[in-house]
């Protein structure tokens, strides 16, 4: 009964760090966008104002 226990144990100690390292994955993901989707994603109210972003380009050098 106790090398039983042990699998269990093990299994489930396995399924915790696979269900937390993947959690922390999906929430550390960065994604970009570019300005045209940007401006789709604001139409369809998918970016709200004081919503962090990502934007991805070039930046004219007369603009800075």
């Amino acid at each position: 009964m106790a090398p039983f226990r042990f699998l269990i144990g093990g299994l489930v100690i396995v399924a915790a760090i696979a269900f937390l390292s993947i959690r922390s994955f999906q929430a550390n993901a960065t994604y970009y966008v570019t300005s045209d989707e940007m401006v789709q994603k604001v139409h369809a109210g998918q970016i709200t104002p004081g919503k962090t972003i990502r934007l991805a380009g070039n930046i004219d050098k007369t603009s800075v």
